[in-house]
């Protein structure tokens, strides 16, 4: 419960060994630990028979209790006020953005409901952290490149589960005009280097949900939407980007171009494929 409880994270366990091993296992380590596997003396007798009563009380009411159900913990929500002035927002503005990071996505079976709703909402989405991978391959919502200029130029900015640190400059990489809304489970991430003109303490997934039904009905295309433009102008960028990796793969380099063996590699993989990097702290 309570590592699924406001921000998900793990909880640290410590588990004693005559939980971890079989009870004869321990019974047999007490007693060969004890040196009174063969009691020579009458004081080995006496501290082979005061090992197993602990033993006997240690065990009494063995097995332990059964396993039971995963603890079930309700995903707190937005309040019909946030909601009703962000999908407000969301109808004005020229050029929105939604940056997606791990909160989001987690409990994972909220994940097919999410796409929904993203679908539904219709906005330019930028994904980090664990979030990565939420719309698959390629998805017309998604981009991937030159976020900074995007964050720059958008007019309202959604970050879901996403503190405002280096990764977006601390709040500085967003635009001064535009309007900030941040969602997050933990309240302190809120404010966090930079005041949002609103910060709603919700599950960033179920917050896109509950948006999606404020807003209601279904977003054209993207070429044919409201943001035709917006999304033009990102997915030039998008392409030119794309571009740019391509010439890079192409240079020659001593040994192996990492690029374009990666470019090599991901015309090869399955969509369900799983990359395990070691990148220290970074991967990017």
């Amino acid at each position: 419960r309570v590592a699924r409880e406001g921000v998900p994270g793990p909880v640290f366990v410590e588990t004693p060994v005559d939980l971890l091993y079989p009870e004869a296992t321990v019974r047999e380590w007490y007693i060969d630990q004890g040196g009174v596997a063969k009691p020579k003396n009458l004081v080995g007798y006496a501290t082979r028979a005061f090992l197993e009563q602990h033993l006997a009380r240690q065990f009494w009411g063995a097995p332990g209790p059964a396993a039971v159900d995963p603890v079930f913990t309700e995903l707190l929500g937005a309040s019909s006020r946030e909601l009703a002035k962000v999908a407000s927002w969301l109808r004005q503005a020229k050029r929105p953005v939604f940056v997606l990071s791990s909160q989001t996505v987690a409990p994972a079976q909220e994940v097919p409901a999410i796409i929904e709703a993203l679908g539904q909402l219709g906005v330019p989405v930028y994904l980090a952290g664990g979030a990565r991978g939420l719309l698959g391959r390629r998805h017309p919502l998604q981009f991937r490149h030159a976020r900074s200029k995007a964050l720059k130029a958008a007019d309202l900015v959604v970050v879901c589960g996403f503190p405002l640190d280096f990764r977006l400059g601390y709040g500085r990489s967003i635009s001064g005009k535009a309007k900030l809304v941040t969602v997050n489970l933990g309240i302190d991430a809120l404010s966090q280097n930079r005041r949002p003109t609103m910060g709603v303490h919700a599950h960033p997934g179920r917050f896109l949900q509950q948006l999606a039904m404020t807003v209601g009905g279904k977003v054209a295309s993207p070429d044919e939407g409201p943001w035709a433009e917006w999304f033009t102008e990102l997915r030039g960028r998008e392409d030119e980007r794309d571009a740019e990796i391509v010439e890079q793969g192409k240079a020659e380099v001593e040994g192996v171009n990492p690029i374009d063996l990666f470019l090599k590699l991901e015309e090869l993989m399955a969509d369900d494929s799983v990359l395990v990097v070691d990148g220290g702290d970074f991967v990017a």
